[in-house]
């Protein structure tokens, strides 16, 4: 238990920190330089989240996470109009957030 609630807690710093500056971005392009170090940062900590993922999730969430992540950086440099982006964006992570914590919560990754 003591491993699912580590995972917990740097699942959420982890998705603050690479789906934020996503949002960020959308809000105010001028900030390009913080939140391209806030995303890469926010990489780094999946990398250490996927590390603590135990079992045969582990690929599979890897490439859900990575796909969903490319997903959403091409969606930010679409020509969409930028609340319709901000949705999407809200809505994809809220999803991610929830099944992630779901799965955690029920023991299958750890």
């Amino acid at each position: 238990m003591e491993n699912a609630q580590k995972l917990l807690k740097l699942s959420k710093w982890t998705y603050v920190m690479l789906y934020f500056p996503l949002l960020g971005y959308t809000l105010n392009p001028d900030l390009y330089f913080l939140w391209l170090i806030l995303l890469f940062i926010g990489g780094l900590l999946l990398l250490f989240k996927n590390k603590l993922i135990q079992g045969n999730m582990k690929t599979k969430i890897t490439l859900i996470e990575a796909f969903t992540t490319l997903g959403l950086i091409f969606l930010v440099f679409s020509n969409l109009m930028p609340i319709i982006k901000q949705l999407i964006l809200l809505i994809v992570v809220t999803i991610i957030i929830y099944s992630h914590t779901k799965l955690v919560l029920a023991g299958k990754l750890t």
